[in-house]
């Protein structure tokens, strides 16, 4: 049997028959063909190994090497090659294929085993072998695919970290892996950002959705847009959600081919124009893994700049230059405390306006408008909510976390970010305001509390807390309607009774100033003369005299 299938099987096959696991024949004696049997070389897919027990314990191997098989056919069938090629221009691929599957090796090798196996007896032993072997073949086939499909989400994502989060892969080796796996290596990068902005007149069906509209918009969006631009350039669409997209592309990009390839992405909007404009930036040129977000950036920042007054738009960053800094005067910068504590809510908004304007103006980048606006928020919430003790979820119905600028707000829309900021500055300064009101009709209370707890060591942050506003909005007040400073008003009332003491008693003069709420008799030495021009010994011995 085993001279029988090597005549059949020509030069290019192993054969071994095993009785009671000895090896009683083998095509090849000079090797060890056990180790076809390890998992090794089964994991290797160098070839192909088949096995079939037969009746009286015997067993059945054969092995196919690919490499081999392959060589052989070519040249058994060179001349036909050579003829068929032409064939092929004329027919095209379709042929092609038909051609390599009607001479397939190993449809031809399983018709050898099949004729050989008839003259045994076992012919449907070894069709189940050979129906067994294709069920593996497409296993295997499956299991690629999928392993494939596997390894594209997997950088995939590591291209989103890279877009977002700047997180690229640290060695060469590993950005050089991720860019031929993607199929960017030695070809232009760019990024792009498509903006879906929502009208706001008129019923608008895309602001009704619900999360899971959001969630298929997104997702088909997302398909489309691929499907779309592979036909022109190699591209992947990352979603921000369901309205931003980025698009990190690759090829020969040039300003005429990316404008054909997103020529046909207006045409999947079309019919949405009534409910929504298209804007979209086109970033700088990224020669490594380490510009794409820089291309990301600058992409973020054209769409931003696009002009609104267009169903679908285009700008590429060749077409302005854009600023990295944002450059806001300090002055102007810390001035929003002040406005907001005296509760001016019409200068604050003009502030606010003024900023946005002169930021567009100079065409900063998205990233620094962001920064610019989280240290606004900083400002008023460090400076005024914190020192204050106020709630800030109570005044703005905001949660503190989100204006923590981080790996979060790298991915939120600079509209809708500096839309919170200002939200929440006016929210705080309409609390000052509303408090103006209430502490101006309140300056006879708060004269009445100084003048009962003089005697205590109260000063502008005590009776501030008293009243719950702060230090700096009580003294404002205060001197605003009583033409004197808080302080300078607590000071001449502690004086003014002194003096009245020196006169009518003979208590020492630092227990006279620790009844008026001044502990130091050095102080109040100090504090006396610079009111009244002498001391407070002079002032008792001039008119003690006049005493009757």
């Amino acid at each position: 049997m085993g001279k029988k299938l090597q005549e059949a099987a020509e030069d290019y096959q192993d054969f071994w028959i095993l009785s009671n696991e000895q090896v009683i024949y083998q095509t090849n004696t000079d090797k060890d063909l056990s180790h076809y049997l390890s998992e090794t070389y089964q994991a290797s897919r160098e070839g192909i190994l088949l096995g079939k027990g037969l009746p009286y314990r015997i067993s059945l191997y054969t092995h196919i090497d690919n490499g081999l098989l392959t060589k052989q056919l070519s040249l058994k069938h060179h001349r036909f090659v050579v003829l068929f090629a032409v064939f092929i221009i004329l027919l095209g691929l379709l042929v092609v294929l038909f051609c390599f599957r009607l001479y397939n090796p190993v449809r031809q090798l399983r018709s050898i085993i099949l004729s050989g196996s008839e003259n045994m007896g076992h012919d449907g032993e070894f069709h189940n072998i050979s129906l067994q072997f294709q069920n593996i073949r497409t296993s295997w086939r499956n299991a690629e695919n999928n392993l494939s499909l596997v390894q594209s989400n997997y950088y995939k994502n590591r291209l989103a970290m890279t877009v977002f989060y700047n997180r690229y892969p640290t060695s060469p080796e590993e950005q050089e892996r991720l860019l031929r796996a993607l199929g960017f290596l030695g070809k232009e990068i760019r990024c792009a950002v498509i903006d879906i902005i929502m009208n706001q007149s008129g019923i608008n069906l895309i602001s009704d959705f619900d999360d899971r509209q959001k969630y298929l918009m997104e997702e088909t969006v997302s398909l489309l847009l691929e499907d779309i631009l592979r036909k022109k350039v190699n591209g992947y669409c990352i979603p921000r959600d369901y309205l931003s997209y980025v698009l990190v592309l690759g090829d020969d990009l040039s300003r005429e081919v990316l404008e054909d390839a997103f020529g046909d992405i207006s045409d999947i909007f079309q019919y949405d124009f009534q409910y929504c404009r298209i804007r979209v930036g086109i970033g700088s040129k990224a020669s490594c893994v380490r510009d794409i977000q820089k291309s990301y950036l600058v992409a973020e920042t054209e769409a931003y700049l696009c002009d609104g007054s267009y169903q679908f738009q285009i700008a590429f960053c060749e077409d302005r230059p854009i600023t990295y800094h944002a450059n806001v005067e300090k002055e102007d910068f810390q001035n929003i405390e002040h406005i907001i504590k005296a509760g001016n809510v019409l200068s604050l908004d003009s502030l606010l306006k003024g900023w946005k304007k002169q930021l567009y103006d100079k065409q900063v980048l998205v990233k620094e408008q962001k920064y610019f606006w989280y240290e606004v928020f900083r400002q008023i919430y460090y400076n005024i909510i914190k020192e204050d003790s106020l709630d800030f979820y109570e005044l703005t119905g905001l949660e503190m976390e989100y204006f923590t600028y981080g790996l979060e707000a790298e991915t939120d829309k600079l509209d809708d970010y500096a839309e919170k900021v200002c939200q929440a500055a006016n929210s705080v300064c309409r609390y000052y305001q509303m408090n103006a009101y209430n502490l101006k009709d309140r300056i006879g209370e708060i004269t009445s509390y100084i003048q009962e707890n003089y005697a205590l060591d109260i000063g502008l942050t005590e009776i501030a807390d008293h009243f719950h506003s702060s230090p700096h909005y009580l003294s404002r007040v205060f001197k605003t309607e009583m033409g004197v400073n808080l302080s300078e008003y607590i000071a001449q009332l502690r004086i003014s009774i002194a003096k009245r003491q020196l006169v009518e008693t003979d208590e020492p003069i630092g227990v006279i100033a620790e009844t008026v709420g001044i502990r130091s008799r050095a102080t109040f030495q100090r504090l006396f003369k610079r009111s009244v021009g002498i001391s407070p010994s002079e002032y008792r011995r001039i008119y003690a005299e006049k005493r009757p």
